[in-house]
């Protein structure tokens, strides 16, 4: 059994979604931003009290994170310009 398409559907342009747009992935990026800002405080904090040295993996962990996704927002922004 042929399975038959209609010329016209294969034509039409890509929609895209909604996460892939500049808006959104600038507001992704400030974001992401602010949780690299945050966790860099964070570890400025743990390095200030000796007591708190064995928990730095958590605001560095955080840091390791949004600095892949601002690296990754900025990769994919600047690839459209």
């Amino acid at each position: 059994m042929k399975v038959k398409f209609k010329s016209g559907l294969l034509f039409r342009s890509a929609i895209i979604p909604w996460y892939d747009t500049d808006p959104a992935m600038l507001l992704t990026l400030a974001f992401a931003v602010a949780a690299l800002l945050f966790s860099l405080f964070g570890v400025a904090a743990v390095l200030d009290t000796p007591h708190y040295h064995a928990a730095i993996w958590v605001p560095g962990l955080l840091g390791i994170l949004s600095l892949t996704i601002t690296i990754s927002m900025l990769i994919r922004l600047i690839g459209r310009s």
